[in-house]
């Protein structure tokens, strides 16, 4: 072999620097690119990554589900003390009142 086959020797401080994510950086090390298990553990690293953010995001998701459902009992209760119509009353009556409603907004307006 001649010594431009050789790989470069480099100190240690010289071996722990640089990013091994870079081929340049396996390049002075005397190989062409990342070796494929190196690639590998990037690659799982970055889905377990993935995994774990979409995790932490479907958590948020619920949570705020959940605080949302919630606060709509609450003021469902604070309705029905206060001695207002449920949600369900409400578009009943709405129900119950939109043949005049339509008749009135064909005429032009309110009476």
């Amino acid at each position: 072999m001649t010594d431009e086959h050789q790989p470069p020797q480099l100190t240690a401080e010289e071996l722990n620097r640089g990013n091994p994510n870079h081929d340049a950086f396996w390049q002075a090390r005397g190989l062409k690119k990342r070796p494929k298990d190196w690639q590998q553990r990037i690659a799982h690293e970055k889905a377990a990554r993935a995994k774990q953010l979409q995790r932490e995001q479907k958590e948020a998701a619920r949570q705020a589900r959940i605080e949302r459902e919630q606060a709509a009992e609450a003021r469902a209760l604070r309705d029905r003390r206060a001695g207002l119509p449920a949600a369900g009353e409400i578009e009943a009556l709405e129900a119950e009142y939109d043949p005049f409603r339509r008749s009135r907004d064909r005429r032009g307006g309110a009476p």
